[in-house]
């Protein structure tokens, strides 16, 4: 009970725990071997931290330090320990120290998950939910999906082999999202006057690993806001990167009045980088 894990660096608390218990399969013990049944995690609380230098407080993968041992590890070796993992109860906060005017927080709550292996060694099945406390009200989402093992593309500058990593296919849906208050924690500045309120959104993607970082495709989704209707593809290269590019095409259903609005907002949009408080270039197309 009370488990905590600090950064390196300082005594800023990264995780923490109410209680995790693990429960075991009896006849491989009386093999002497210790497989887990599932794993419980009560109350757990994620704090992640953004400083005025733009690194996360986890760097993202092409920062990691490496070793032999690491790059060519089975992704799924953790799950011939414990086969299902039940989180309740739980919180993420993430805090961006990025820009030097002011400190943005964005928190969600109530997060539960299941994470259960599929095809041993080579998948498994993932479901999230949660809710995002806002002004207006609650933001609720779901995340549902299968992380599948892959080999990293090698890197044909440095010549290096394909290496094991992970990708992950799913659906994520929200219900009741809060376009100010997202947009106000990128960083992208005010909604236009005339564009505000509760969204609705649904979408596919992939999460697909590169030589260095990862690319995230959204292949589908559509959105609902106040009167008017948007669907579109969308996909950000070089994720976890020193610069990511992000590209999309967004359409309006006919009958959508007050499209110039969100037209406007996609330029802002499209002149803002993703992953660093330095502008990078991005492209947008919109009907």
């Amino acid at each position: 009970s009370d488990v905590r894990v600090s950064e390196p660096s300082s005594t800023r608390g990264i995780f923490s725990a109410r209680r995790m218990e693990l429960a075991l399969h009896a006849l491989p013990l009386l093999r002497g071997e210790l497989i887990g049944k599932r794993l419980i995690i009560e109350q757990p609380s994620l704090e992640l931290h953004r400083d005025a230098a733009g690194h996360w407080t986890i760097p993202p993968p092409d920062r990691q330090p490496s070793s032999e041992h690491k790059q060519t590890e089975n992704p799924f070796e953790f799950f011939a320990l414990v086969r299902n993992i039940h989180l309740t109860d739980g919180r993420i906060t993430l805090i961006d120290e990025s820009i030097p005017t002011r400190s943005r927080a964005l928190h969600i709550a109530a997060v539960q998950a299941i994470v259960s292996e599929d095809l041993p060694g080579r998948s498994a099945k993932v479901q999230v939910f949660g809710e995002m406390p806002g002004a207006v009200d609650a933001t609720l989402f779901s995340l549902e999906g299968t992380v599948i093992q892959t080999a990293r593309p090698a890197d044909a500058q440095e010549k290096s082999a394909a290496l094991p990593a992970m990708q992950f296919d799913g659906n994520i849906r929200l219900h009741k999202l809060d376009v100010q208050q997202i947009v106000d924690w990128s960083g992208l500045g005010p909604v236009s006057d005339g564009f505000h309120g509760l969204a609705h959104m649904d979408g596919r993607f992939r999460l697909a690993p590169r030589a260095i970082g990862y690319d995230l495709i959204v292949s589908e989704w559509k959105a609902d806001v106040a009167d008017l209707s948007f669907r579109g593809e969308a996909k950000l290269t070089g994720l976890g990167t020193g610069m990511p590019t992000f590209s999309a095409t967004v359409s309006s259903s006919p009958a959508a009045s007050g499209w110039s609005i969100w037209r406007s907002r996609l330029r802002l949009i499209q002149r803002t980088s993703v992953d660093s408080p330095t502008p990078r270039s991005s492209a947008i197309s919109a009907t």
